[in-house]
């Protein structure tokens, strides 16, 4: 087991060794946000990168009776999480996407303190845009042909509703973002709105 910083200089190292595979797939947990930095360098780097919860590692390491908990061993129960299961690629958010989040008060932001890992919870933004996208986001999670059946699949999930609502919320957002720039592209002007601060 080789332990490597949670750094640029880190990350540089490790793309290096996975150079040596032709097609190397990381699984990393959830950690509260530390783990996003490593994400994206892997993307940038053009590797492939899952992030998965640790709730599903753990489960997974008691069906094959792993009690213990090492660096090693935790190492060991990822890869084999990852053989087995075959997780999704995480999509690589762009920093634009982020900063459009942060700018509706969708960016999720972790709540720590000490040893304490509490739920990310979004916070922030600007008032308007984030109960505009509210109002928007209840209308299609009921009405939309396509973000519907994305909220149905949530919910089935046992996602609580106010997740599900963020998720169709955030998708609105990029949504709505790409098509204010394929109207700029096209020199066409979205009619003028008034929106009270």
């Amino acid at each position: 087991l080789r332990v490597l910083a949670n750094t640029n200089e880190g990350f540089q190292i490790l793309i290096q060794l996975l150079s040596k595979w032709e097609t190397p797939h990381v699984i990393l947990e959830a950690s509260g946000g530390y783990e996003r930095a490593l994400t994206e360098a892997l993307h940038d780097a053009g590797i492939t990168v899952s992030v998965v919860q640790p709730g599903c590692v753990r489960h997974f390491a008691k069906s094959l009776k792993v009690l213990a908990k090492t660096d090693a061993i935790d190492a060991t129960v990822l890869a084999r999480f990852g053989e087995a299961t075959q997780p999704n690629p995480t999509e690589n958010t762009p920093p634009a996407t982020h900063r459009l989040r942060a700018l509706a008060g969708l960016a999720p932001h972790p709540q720590e303190s000490g040893a304490w890992t509490g739920k990310r919870r979004i916070s922030g933004g600007r008032k308007v845009v984030r109960k505009a996208l509210d109002m928007a986001a209840k209308s299609a999670s009921r009405h939309c042909p396509h973000l519907a059946p994305f909220y149905q699949k949530l919910r089935a999930a046992n996602k609580p509703y106010n997740v599900a609502l963020i998720a169709i919320a955030r998708k609105l957002l990029i949504r709505l973002n790409t098509l204010l720039k394929n109207l700029k592209h096209l020199k066409i002007q979205p009619p003028n709105a008034a929106l009270a601060t």
